[in-house]
């Protein structure tokens, strides 16, 4: 039983919201029913509007999910960590796949396919709801990323980013908090709909006001009240 990038298969199993209700048999019964995959940076794992049979679990790398727009451009919708789930519309579904996705970086995916887990869930309705909990959770960031594209400034879109990240660490804001981005400035942009060098202006800006600090691969928040108002502001 391999370690990936830090995460080991039964761990990211066993520690993930979705299956943390379950025994110790069941934890290895989701084991033996998955395969591991792996894809080099930048290749494709899946295509919107490919037949979808599969939920994935990150073991190592990351996924960039994404849509392309009317227009040809292609909209960053999210990154899938280590330890993350992806695909698992799909997997309820049986439908088609809603967005594309690829691998940033070296990846290994534990695949669970959709004829083997259907039933699982099917004896362990628990596990359904969490499911549902986190497809959910999906919905409402998704939502959200559409009206940070369409309504807020640079600022408001990037504060909520911020606080977002914060929130799914399970992490309350407080005043010299550290919150890791692991997301490099462009893909920053690329989640907020704008460029890397808007993002790098609006962290100097709040530097420079004694908002935030910047870190290699974090930002101290100084003063999380205000970075919740400029969530907040529209103009």
């Amino acid at each position: 039983m391999g370690t990936y990038g830090g995460v080991d298969k039964r761990r990211a199993i066993a520690e993930h919201f979705l299956f943390r209700q379950l025994v110790s048999s069941d934890i290895d019964r989701i084991l033996a029913l998955s395969v591991e995959r792996h894809y080099d940076d930048g290749q494709v794992i899946f295509q919107k509007g490919e037949e979808g049979s599969s939920m994935m679990i990150v073991l190592e790398g990351r996924v960039l999910i994404s849509v392309i727009a009317e227009d040809g451009k292609e909209l960053t919708l999210n990154y899938i960590e280590p330890g993350e789930i992806l695909g698992e519309i799909a997997l309820i579904d049986g439908k088609k796949r809603s967005a594309n996705a690829t691998a940033v970086g070296a990846c290994t995916l534990l695949y669970i396919t959709r004829a083997e887990f259907i039933p699982f869930l099917r004896k362990n309705p628990g596990v359904a709801i969490h499911l549902l909990m986190i497809l959910c959770e999906k919905l409402r960031a998704t939502s959200n990323m559409a009206e940070n594209i369409g309504l807020l400034p640079v600022p408001a879109r990037l504060a909520r980013l911020i606080i977002r990240i914060a929130h799914a660490d399970e992490k309350k804001l407080m005043p010299g908090q550290r919150v890791r981005m692991n997301l490099s400035q462009r893909e920053m942009g690329n989640l907020i709909g704008t460029s890397r060098e808007s993002v790098n202006k609006t962290f100097s800006q709040w530097q420079a006001q004694g908002l935030i600090q910047l870190r290699q691969d974090y930002v101290v928040v100084l003063e999380p009240k205000r970075l919740s108002w400029l969530s907040e502001t529209e103009l």
